[in-house]
């Protein structure tokens, strides 16, 4: 679960840390609450494990407390970009039709694939 080719990311207010084996429990309760049950639908039984091969995941911890999780992965397919989501700094990349279902309402709909590129500064400078 650990991938320790990733960085810790410290921000103002939050600290992306990556996922490991001592989040496993606390992203499991949070995924038990039921606004969050209500979105993402049933917990899968090896969550958060690895069934994303290609995926990067990082713990989100507010002060040392769990709050979240995030992955991302790479999409090597270019799509055009919208103005709003150019505002934001994010491109899309791609987009997968009627792929995402929402366990609100058991309908299926678009699901877009956006990147942020963010410049890595080279050490010493």
């Amino acid at each position: 679960m650990a991938d320790d080719a990733l960085p810790e990311l410290h921000g103002e207010r939050v600290t992306l840390r990556p996922l490991a084996a001592e989040h496993a429990e606390g992203l499991r309760a949070i995924r038990r609450t039921q606004p969050v049950a209500d979105w993402w639908g049933p917990l899968e039984e090896d969550f958060p494990g690895d069934d994303e091969p290609t995926a990067r995941r990082h713990a989100i911890l507010v002060g040392d407390e769990l709050a979240s999780m995030i992955q991302f992965t790479e999409e090597n397919e270019p799509d055009c970009a919208t103005p709003r989501s150019r505002k934001a700094g994010f491109r899309h990349v791609g987009i997968t039709h009627r792929s995402g279902r929402d366990y609100r309402t058991g309908e299926f709909g678009d699901e877009w694939f956006l990147e942020l590129v963010v410049p890595v500064e080279e050490k010493g400078s």
